[in-house]
């Protein structure tokens, strides 16, 4: 019996019974999945294998521990047409950056465990081979209140932009396009 699950980017993917553990590549965004042990309901497959009705601008980590600006973000970069995937710390924001590749971070300077800037340090680094497909990713902080020194550090670090919360769509969009267009996304 084939294994079947969805890839991040939303495609279904089939692959042969005892495939479990092993990598495959989805056909849809190019990327490489482990292929998991329990397999998707035969209901949920609707027949085509990699057909997406509308597919995503991007895939965005926005990492923020407050709730409350964390799902304003996340709504204002999912009704315009971005994926979203979450973290509330530094660490998950370092791991997520490692594992599923963004095609951009949005995530607010300060974070416990590690800050905005370890995040950046961490995942800058392209001597370390875990960042292979992440140093490059765009960056753009987030803060409550803006400080001059924090903005400086920022730009030092090569982040992108830095910008003062509360986020509007007016503010956001535009900065995440202009930094994406210059970047080969993946269609996910």
């Amino acid at each position: 019996m084939p294994i079947r699950f969805r890839c991040l980017c939303g495609a279904l993917l089939k692959t042969p019974d005892g495939s479990t553990g092993r990598k495959a590549r989805c056909p849809h965004c190019a990327r490489l999945l482990r292929v998991p042990a329990v397999s998707v309901p035969e209901s949920e497959g609707d027949g085509d294998e990699t057909k997406l009705e509308e597919p995503p601008k991007g895939l965005i980590l926005l990492a923020d521990e407050m709730d409350p600006d964390r799902a304003a973000a996340r709504e204002i970069l999912e009704s315009h047409g971005y994926r979203v995937i979450e973290a509330t710390d530094g660490e998950e924001t370092v791991r997520l950056a490692r594992e599923q590749h963004p095609d951009l971070i949005v995530a607010d300077i300060r974070l416990p465990k590690l800050s905005g800037f370890q995040v950046v340090q961490a995942i800058r680094d392209p001597m370390n081979p875990r960042n292979a497909d992440c140093w490059q990713t765009p960056v753009i902080f987030t803060t409550r209140k803006l400080r001059g020194r924090d903005k400086q550090y920022a730009m030092s670090l090569n982040v992108n932009n830095v910008l003062e919360k509360p986020l509007t769509p007016a503010e956001l969009c535009p900065r995440i396009e202009r930094l994406l267009a210059g970047r080969q996304t993946r269609p996910r």
